[in-house]
């Protein structure tokens, strides 16, 4: 109703500030409108007893129905249910794309079905250092927001555009501004040696253009072996 009537009377909305303790509980309920939790089922190989047969992790709403994700997150799998603040729905992987580590999903009921609402992305000014970023630490109810900052923009030519934050984020879970606008999503997996960086809403749009990221028929292996993941 807030949001609403600041749209209608054209107001600014009035930015999250991490000192702010009584807000940020309200700050929780909006960023669970703009993540989603992942549950995915993996292909198991019999011939690979110890792979795993599940995995968990995060998605930011990208639009009415189409999510973005970490890639590792979605490889081989064989179901991917999206889970919101009043339900879940069945995805498919609609791109993949292991250079930029972004996928999109897909579900066939709008978002909004489940609680969740594409968040509006922040413009790549507003990356620079010591800029202030939130992030849940899951999306139950009963957990809280965190906040950090961007220590590098990411604007080094070994960066590759990634900016790296103060926080250690895993699970694909995304940063938003005070202003509750998308950053990016943590691009750490378990063999990364880095894990502030994050992927960008700019690295999703790139791969979305991208003749290269085409879906293959099955998501391509990750460069390195399971048992090392």
């Amino acid at each position: 109703m807030i949001g609403l009537l600041l749209v209608v009377l054209g107001a600014t909305p009035r930015p999250y500030d991490p000192a702010q303790i009584g807000r940020m509980n309200e700050l929780a309920v909006a960023l669970r409108s703009h993540v989603a939790a992942l549950d995915v089922g993996i292909a198991k190989e019999k011939d690979q007893p110890l792979l795993e047969e599940a995995r968990e992790g995060y998605a930011v709403v990208w639009g009415p129905t189409t999510l973005a994700c970490l890639s590792f997150l979605v490889e081989d799998a064989t179901t991917i249910d999206v889970v919101g603040p009043r339900g879940k729905l069945a995805a498919k992987v609609t791109l993949y794309d292991v250079e930029r580590r972004v996928a999109l999903l897909e579900t066939q009921k709008p978002l909004a079905t489940i609680g969740l609402v594409p968040a509006e992305k922040a413009p790549a000014a507003s990356r620079g250092r010591d800029e202030i970023l939130f992030a849940l630490v899951g999306t139950n109810v009963e957990d809280n927001v965190i906040s950090g900052v961007i220590v590098d923009d990411g604007s080094a030519a070994e960066l590759e555009k990634h900016p790296r934050i103060s926080l250690q984020l895993a699970l694909g879970m995304p940063v938003f501004d005070p202003l509750v606008r998308f950053v990016g999503y943590a691009r750490a997996v378990s063999w990364d040696k880095d894990r502030g960086m994050i992927v960008t809403a700019d690295h999703v749009l790139a791969a979305k253009t991208a003749t290269t990221a085409a879906l293959p028929a099955r998501p391509a292996a990750s460069p390195r072996p399971w048992w090392a993941r």
